[in-house]
């Protein structure tokens, strides 16, 4: 009997134990995955670090969005800010995270915080903040064009996808690594770091769907398009000419 219950003592500890390691999983899993995970998986607007980190291109894609404020402490300047902007404001805190701020400040060179980013344009806590924001709202439409057309000449081989890990974002680039693009720059933008850079891009060239591709600054199509130019060994042809 005695026996018996000690049997089963130890399974229950066994199964305690393994409990506490999921849920330890689990927490590193939340603690090592990308900020730009965070952003898209669950459509945060404040991101608030769970740990110090050394800010990374991954981290700067943040700054693609439109609406941006770096905050540590909550204060009259950073009311007045979200006041002036959006709703979609992406707020990123870096209390007590000195790495962060540190490489945010220097970057920026800026000294004080918060300082808030609206359509590239950055707000200072000692600017007039409705005053910057009125007049970058009588320009925003003109800015967006521009930032657009320098995406679109970033790279001699520049895609607009929306999702890494789209199924048609896949077969994208599965087309692309059959192809000899040797010695051409190649690069994409994920269209989930800015919703207006999508509906741009789908407004202006007539498309529902992305990805699109452009060569050396021209329009070639859509993925069914691209498909097909492919297999006509065109694609081969513009490539080789460039």
């Amino acid at each position: 009997m005695s026996k018996s219950l000690f049997f089963w003592d130890q399974q229950s500890t066994l199964k305690c134990y393994k409990y506490i390691f999921s849920g330890y999983f689990l927490f590193l899993c939340l603690m090592t995955c990308s900020l730009n995970d965070y952003i898209k998986k669950n459509n945060l607007l404040i991101m608030i670090f769970m740990r110090d980190v050394d800010p990374s291109s991954e981290f700067y894609e943040l700054m693609e969005k439109d609406e941006i404020i770096i905050f540590e402490d909550h204060s009259r300047t950073l009311s007045k800010m979200c006041r002036y902007m959006s709703e979609e404001t992406c707020k990123i805190c870096v209390k007590n995270f000195p790495l962060l701020k540190r490489r945010l400040m220097f970057d920026f060179n800026i000294n004080t915080l918060p300082v808030a980013f609206y359509y590239s344009h950055m707000i200072l806590s000692t600017d007039n903040i409705k005053k910057c924001i009125n007049e970058v709202n009588q320009i925003k439409y003109d800015l967006l064009e521009q930032k657009v057309l320098r995406l679109i000449n970033r790279n001699i081989i520049q895609l607009f996808i929306e999702g890494v890990d789209s199924e048609r974002s896949k077969v994208l680039f599965k087309l692309f690594s059959n192809l000899d693009i040797k010695g051409k720059s190649f690069g994409y933008y994920d269209t989930l770091l800015n919703k207006r850079i999508r509906n741009y891009i789908c407004d202006t060239f007539k498309c529902k769907k992305l990805p699109i591709i452009f060569i050396d600054g021209d329009f070639i199509g859509t993925l069914e398009v691209f498909q097909e130019l492919v297999v006509q060994k065109k694609i081969d042809q513009i490539l080789n000419h460039l």
